[in-house]
């Protein structure tokens, strides 16, 4: 009678067992279809463009900088990176084609000559990767600059203090 209760005890832990190694392995193939797409889909791409310093004076230096909100799954550059200009006149013009780093971003610089509003467009042409899927093109809203006959003095941006004290980051 012992016996029976020990056997049927063993066949019951080794079932859950089973089951739980079973349901651990479908999740681990569910995250690892997410991080590694089959070939053939697309995925969704994020850009940012940040215009820099805004507002800026007339013959100042402009940075824009172009990136990729998350970097693309194979760690390569992207491609088919442009930006749309319009000046205060109206004038509309395409910086660009731009490569980025292997994180997702890059930069180019313009100097304006004229005050008034320009406003810009990051475009992202979307690019075939090199484990068979597609990310899928996508752009920014536009971004205004507001140029200023002054240039904006560059000891004028705050600058972010070192820290004094051990840090760390936390996913808490």
């Amino acid at each position: 009678m012992n016996s029976l209760k020990n056997k049927t005890a063993i066949t019951v832990l080794t079932a859950l067992l089973m089951i739980s190694m079973i349901a651990s392995m479908t999740m681990v193939n569910a995250q690892f279809a997410q991080v590694n797409p089959p070939v053939g889909s697309h995925v969704p791409t994020y850009p940012y463009l940040n215009v820099a310093p805004n507002p800026a004076g007339v013959g100042q230096v402009v940075t824009l900088n172009m990136v990729m909100a998350i970097p693309f799954i194979t760690s390569e550059s992207g491609v088919n990176f442009t930006i749309k200009e319009t000046t205060p006149g109206g004038a509309v013009s395409t910086l660009g084609p731009f490569k980025s780093d292997a994180t997702g971003g890059t930069y180019t610089t313009i100097t304006p000559d004229q005050t008034g509003n320009y406003t810009f467009q990051f475009f992202y042409g979307g690019q075939n990767m090199t484990n068979g899927v597609y990310a899928d093109p996508s752009n920014t809203d536009p971004v205004t600059l507001v140029v200023q006959q002054e240039a904006i003095p560059l000891s004028s941006y705050p600058i972010t203090p070192l820290p004094t004290q051990w840090w760390q980051t936390c996913f808490c």
